[in-house]
């Protein structure tokens, strides 16, 4: 896309753990933006087995409650699909960093993989709109290392 990037991870690598799961249509939206969306959709469970949330004491257990949820209700579906052309996914980060790390790497925005500098162990403070048409101004602390700050635009 042309966009210059910096990407800032606290961890020292992509999750390897179950973490966040459920990427919402306004999510998806951006990653359609970045040519991304067939690529998370391949990853992720189907919408349409995303139907209710349900609580229960175990899998095989008594259900407490089933509720429609992640624009699945059939009496509100249609605000869902009129706000967006994408639908909720459920998409692991366990799953969705790699594939970012690896289109980030691809498209030059990470030379290196393996000298992630600015990625690893790092962590945003806070970012603020410094300059009115000149972008954001983003504090972060590097592991053991003093605040730095990078205008973003």
């Amino acid at each position: 896309m042309g966009i210059p990037a910096i990407i800032i991870n606290r961890h020292g690598t992509t999750a390897d753990t179950p973490r966040a799961h459920i990427i919402n249509s306004r999510a998806l939206e951006c990653l359609r933006d970045a040519g991304l969306e067939d690529q998370a959709r391949a990853l992720s469970t189907p919408h349409e087995l995303m139907t209710h949330t349900t609580w229960a004491e175990s899998m095989c257990g008594k259900e407490f409650a089933r509720i429609y949820s992640w624009g699945n209700d059939p009496k509100r579906k249609g605000e869902y699909e009129l706000t967006s052309p994408c639908y909720h996914s459920d998409l692991p980060q366990t799953l969705l960093e790699p594939m970012l790390l690896r289109e980030a790497t691809l498209r030059g925005t990470v030379r290196n993989p393996d000298q992630l500098e600015l990625m690893v162990e790092s962590q945003v403070r806070h970012a603020i709109r410094k300059f009115r048409d000149q972008g954001w101004l983003c504090a972060h602390k590097g592991f053991g290392s003093l605040d730095q700050e990078i205008l973003c635009h």
